[in-house]
């Protein structure tokens, strides 16, 4: 953020000669025209010259505030916000979009409480937040369908649109984007449908349809040549690079892809320019044209550091990556292609968590669309048949009754039924991603050692080759505890509880990790008597007590002490493992046996889990109607306590 303050300072200067122009024409209006026409002009600049635009704002929020003129104020701010985000100020943006959003509150302004809620939508969702986007967005909704705002409407449905979009749901975000284009048709607003057009265009690039994003990208750029859209011109020759990129054609991708710069240099379009700057590095590097190549991305990783930004950082360090490959210098590729994967990884964990939400999000807005597409059909057959309204709305409330009831008689178990299919997709999506990373680490040395052998060095290939080895034996515990996740939940486990003793099934456990005790140089050390017995599944209590060890060695440090202790009361066996590892925040306490929460934390040795293993410990544990829980404090370690009723019989 301190280096896009510095940049804005430096390039203010080229927008005062502009505002003192326009200063100059608003002699003689009153403060409330002066205001006025400081917001039009503002909004005029908002894309290709947003310095100004921002400049223009604040002088109209003063004039604003001289009038104590809280809704327009709300618009000077909403249309400031705007004026960031195009220069990828995002936090900037979303500070000014809230603060109208309680001005509009205050005064009972519906409208631009409307554009307030989707205008921060849109900050959302390009910071991946999808929850809070889909929020915002279903606030804005129903505020411009109540007030008739088309315009508002359609800006709502093209952020929708680019929602369904970085899902890769294209079927959806062209049918949203076609419904903003219906809207904008209405109201005649060539800006917006042009706009539109262009996001359109985009999605048939992504979706490999090239034949129709040529054709749309030419009338684009007729179209924003004509009306002076720098922006959306700049994006049309990036998106001319990309398709001649992808077809070989070099020369006419790096000719588009430096016009295209050019213009987001000039309209200080921080997000353009860093996007364009890494696609004129793969040119080059393409061309094996190395130094060019580094020289583009280092401008880009440090716009991409100025703004914070995630998915552009780490665009541009697998830009390096690709870049240290192709020349051979696997130590700097391999180095970066660990940036890359931390921050991609970072990303995924925080949308992962917001699937559930996401999902719920979706379908409610898919359900508001039909209900409003089954109204207007109404409303069409009243105004063609107004002589049955009565027996229609008798009808109607028939149908209401009935399925009233029918509703009331299934609700219980389809809320069931939902939350435990949403989440068993949750807990599949988890396990996907987790079996991804050692994966893509495997392939990652497979290709290094296949390819490259002769090239690396002796320690190189060894780290290469430990690489696969931990990479496998994770996969391998993963999908262990997957494989009895599953059967316990289809009832293929077989339940047999017996007395059963506890050193012979804690040995079994320490053989498996016995050279992580030694490496790490762990006491681990056993309280209880060597014939101490509890009556549980065999099979069941070794793999919660193996989940358990592992977990402890993992965040213990080096030389570190772990301790089991087994007690017996009065009716129950009472099992604790300790360790004075790295503990644990009252958060992950409350997170760590949740199946719809995703709580990942790194061992002391960058060590990784699912978090799978605790959860199937928490339900075997239960299945034997007995009670698991932690105490842990931060930097002072971590204690699992397992309660099992005693054999009764």
């Amino acid at each position: 953020m301190l280096i896009f303050l510095i940049f804005l300072f430096q390039e203010g200067y080229r927008s005062q000669s502009q505002f003192d122009s326009i200063s100059s024409f608003l002699t003689g209006l009153t403060k409330i025209e002066k205001a006025d026409a400081l917001l039009d002009k503002m909004w005029e600049n908002r894309s290709n010259n947003p310095l100004l635009a921002i400049q223009l704002g604040n002088e109209a929020i003063k004039i604003c505030r001289e009038l104590n003129n809280k809704s327009l104020e709300a618009k000077a701010i909403n249309f400031l916000g705007v004026a960031y985000t195009n220069m990828g100020a995002n936090e900037n943006a979303l500070a000014l979009h809230e603060t109208a959003l309680e001005l509009s509150r205050e005064v009972n302004d519906s409208t631009q409480l409307g554009y307030s809620y989707n205008n921060i939508g849109g900050i959302y969702r390009e910071k991946k937040d999808v929850t809070n986007a889909l929020n915002n967005i279903q606030l804005a909704i129903p505020i411009f369908e109540n007030i008739g705002d088309l315009r508002g409407l359609a800006y709502c449905y093209i952020n929708i649109g680019r929602l369904y979009k970085d899902q890769n749901n294209f079927e959806n975000s062209l049918r949203y984007l076609n419904s903003a284009l219906d809207l904008v048709d209405i109201i005649q607003n060539n800006e917006m449908r042009a706009r539109i057009l262009l996001d359109i265009a985009n999605l048939s690039l992504d979706a490999g349809n090239n034949k129709q994003a040529i054709e749309s990208f030419k009338e684009l750029e007729r179209n924003y040549k004509s009306i002076n859209y720098l922006k959306g011109l700049a994006e049309v020759w990036m998106g001319y690079s990309k398709l001649y990129y992808n077809s070989g054609g070099y020369d006419l991708a790096l000719n588009h892809a430096q016009k295209a710069l050019k213009l987001h240099k000039q309209i200080s379009n921080t997000v353009g320019e860093i996007s364009t700057l890494n696609q004129i590095a793969a040119i080059y590097l393409v061309n094996k044209n190395y130094n060019q190549s580094k020289s583009y991305l280092d401008t880009s990783l440090k716009r991409a550091q100025g703004i914070n930004d995630a998915a552009l950082l780490a665009e541009t360090y697998n830009s390096y990556y690709n870049l240290y490959k192709q020349q051979k210098d696997y130590s700097n590729a391999l180095k970066y292609f660990e940036i890359t994967h931390q921050i991609i990884d970072s990303i995924f964990t925080f949308e992962e968590g917001s699937k559930l939400a996401e999902l719920e999000s979706l379908i409610e807005i898919e359900r508001k669309e039909k209900e409003k597409q089954l109204l207007k059909a109404d409303l069409k057959s009243q105004k063609r048949q107004s002589n049955y309204l009565l027996l229609i709305i008798a009808l109607f409330f028939l149908i209401v009754i009935i399925l009233y009831v029918r509703y009331k008689e299934k609700k219980k178990l389809n809320d069931e039924l939902t939350r435990t299919n949403l989440i068993k997709d949750r807990f599949f999506k988890i396990i996907a991603h987790d079996l991804r990373e050692p994966f893509n680490a495997i392939f990652g040395s497979v290709d290094l050692l296949t390819n490259h052998a002769e090239e690396l060095t002796e320690e190189e290939k060894n780290e290469s080759i430990n690489s696969i080895g931990r990479s496998v034996k994770y996969s391998f515990e993963l999908l262990d505890n997957l494989l009895a996740w599953s059967k316990l939940q289809s009832k293929a486990l077989y339940f047999n509880p017996a007395q059963v003793n506890l050193k012979e099934i804690i040995e079994s456990a320490i053989n498996l990790v016995e050279q992580k005790i030694n490496s790490k140089n762990i006491n681990l050390k056993l309280n209880f008597k060597n014939d101490f017995e509890v009556f549980a599944d065999k099979q069941m209590i070794s793999t919660v007590l193996r989940n358990l060890l592992f977990n402890s060695l993992k965040f213990t440090h080096q030389n570190g002490n772990i301790i089991i202790t087994a007690a017996t009361q009065e009716k129950f066996d009472v099992i604790e493992i300790e360790d004075d590892g790295i503990g644990m925040n009252e958060e992950a306490i409350e997170n760590i046996f949740k199946l719809d929460k995703k709580f990942i934390a790194k061992g002391t040795e960058g060590e990784v889990g699912s978090g799978i293993g605790l959860i199937l410990c928490k339900e075997f544990v239960e299945y034997h109607k007995g009670l698991i829980h932690v105490r842990s404090e931060l930097r002072k370690g971590t204690s699992f306590i397992i309660t099992l009723p005693k054999n009764n019989k």
